[in-house]
């Protein structure tokens, strides 16, 4: 019989930042004037937006797999939380829930479906922010910085809220939702794992359900950062010299203070070099 997945084997492939030696994590952007709210929302008013799966562009995000229990316990707690679910939610009593739950477990491709496409709704409520954990990574400033155009934004992962954040794992074995769901992290599992076509990322992630006792403070779609959150400022080799100065007169009315850095091509490696401004 497999081992089950621990508490602790959750925390060795999904540690904090700090757990890993990580002190800053970076989120490169395009400047978009056009939604000019979101630069405003994060420079001036300190929310850190975070998306939901769907809004990705990744289309397996929070799309786990629902796997049939093996063993005696495994099935029993199953079929309980089914007469779990039947009360809650549809009303029945307790004897007709557990008739319910009884030809569910019969059915069991229907009801691999049911919770197949149940887990991918309540993992499509949960709110996302992804981080890289290098400043210099020349994809990274290529595919989410508009083409060295856009600007970066460096968060001290030593306090929260991005402290909260958990390392990705890159792995070909597809996800698993555990059911009934685990009543901790391991829940989050299925939200953390990508293909290792991903791997160059080298992220870490942010995670929050609106709907939770425990709340992480946030308006529903943004975290609340405290004015120690943003560190730096980084300007791509590319970027504009108004876009520049439109993001920094912005930084100058917000509550942070943030080291501005420019940005310029070594002269003989495949490197950019950043210098903060003095």
């Amino acid at each position: 019989m497999a081992r089950s997945y621990s508490l602790e084997d959750f925390e060795r492939d999904h540690p904090r930042p700090d757990e890993e030696g990580v002190e800053r994590l970076y989120r490169m952007r395009a400047i978009d004037w056009g939604n000019e709210h979101h630069i405003d929302d994060v420079l001036l008013r300190g929310k850190l937006f975070h998306s939901k799966p769907a809004q990705l562009n990744d289309p397996f995000e929070c799309r786990p797999h629902f796997r049939w229990p093996t063993g005696q316990k495994e099935v029993r707690r199953l079929r309980l939380h089914i007469a779990k679910i039947a009360r809650k939610h549809g009303g029945q009593s307790l004897r007709e829930a557990k008739r319910l739950a009884g030809a569910c477990m019969v059915n069991r491709t229907l009801t691999t479906q049911l919770l197949a496409a149940t887990g991918i709704e309540s993992f499509g409520e949960l709110r996302l922010c992804s981080f890289a954990s290098s400043v210099s990574n020349l994809l990274m400033w290529s595919h989410y910085g508009d083409s060295h155009r856009g600007y970066c934004l460096e968060f001290d992962a030593r306090t929260l809220p991005i402290g909260f954040a958990h390392k990705v794992r890159y792995t070909k074995d597809y996800p698993v939702a555990p059911f009934p769901p685990d009543e901790d992290a391991r829940n989050l599992r299925p939200a953390l794992i990508k293909s290792p076509e991903w791997e160059y990322e080298g992220e870490y992630r942010t995670l929050f359900t609106p709907s939770n006792d425990f709340k992480i403070p946030n308006d529903g779609q943004s975290l609340h950062l405290t004015s120690e959150s943003l560190t730096g400022i980084y300007f791509g080799v590319n970027t504009a010299a108004d876009d520049k100065e439109r993001i920094i007169e912005k930084v100058t009315r917000g509550p942070f203070s943030p080291t501005i850095y420019d940005a310029e091509l070594a002269q003989s490696t495949f490197e950019i070099v950043f210098s903060p401004r003095t």
